[in-house]
């Protein structure tokens, strides 16, 4: 029996499967209750989950008829890059809860499939450590522009150092949705993983909280230094 509690679940051969609905059953089988709804999940009730998939099935193929199909060749070129079709590699987070290879053997897969793929600001390895691991010709580096706009430039230098190909800037977060799933699940990340781009941020807001705690530990101090002196001058008069 499968254990979705437990990362151990992630191990092992892949059963084989025809189509992506498979993949999505085994993924049930194989990820924790958490990672799982985490990647399935959207915000809210899912209204827009539940339309994006009822604007997605609308799409049809439109048959050319008696025309040669004997060289059929969907490639396209972009950055310099040849893709075998006219498909990018969405970001996503945190592949790191998914397989241990995390954004490596996504980048992996990408490149033998010969399509771009776009690295999230929010992954479980840095910018250079798949651009240099996975040997991929065309990566792409999603940027949050955060309020930190230093962290914002260290990032697009960080991708232009690493051969990142272009940034592809997310417009439409400036408030995220509640996550219902992700609240009844208590999601948090695991311990051996961490968001490797967010850590200088981490960094700046725990010093942040440690200066602040300084100052009000210091204020309490003053405040308290000036109640003893108060007391010791009631007594004087």
């Amino acid at each position: 029996m499968s254990n979705r509690n437990t990362p151990a679940s992630l191990a092992g051969p892949i059963p084989p499967f025809i189509n992506l609905t498979e993949v999505e059953e085994l993924a049930t089988l194989r990820m924790s209750k958490m990672a799982y709804d985490y990647y399935a999940a959207g915000a809210e009730t899912e209204q827009s989950v539940a339309d994006n998939k009822l604007a997605f099935a609308k799409y049809r193929i439109l048959p050319r008829i008696l025309v040669d199909v004997s060289k059929v060749d969907t490639s396209l070129t972009m950055f310099g890059y040849t893709m075998s079709m006219p498909v990018l590699v969405a970001p996503m987070a945190m592949h790191g809860l998914a397989h241990p290879s995390k954004e490596l053997g996504t980048a992996r897969g990408a490149a033998a499939c010969k399509l771009p793929l776009v690295v999230s600001t929010m992954a479980t390895m840095g910018l250079q450590e798949v651009a240099a691991s996975a040997g991929h010709p065309c990566l792409l580096f999603q940027l949050y522009v955060v309020k930190d706009r230093q962290l914002v430039a260290q990032w697009v230098r960080q991708a232009e150092a690493a051969g990142y190909k272009a940034l592809v800037i997310t417009v439409d977060a400036q408030r995220l949705g509640r996550r219902e799933a992700d609240e009844r699940n208590k999601f948090r990340l695991p311990k051996h993983l961490r968001m490797v781009n967010l850590q200088p941020l981490a960094g700046k807001q725990a010093r942040l909280l440690q200066q602040q705690q300084q100052q009000q530990g210091q204020a309490q101090c003053s405040h308290a230094q000036q109640a003893s002196s108060d007391v010791i001058n009631v007594r004087d008069s």
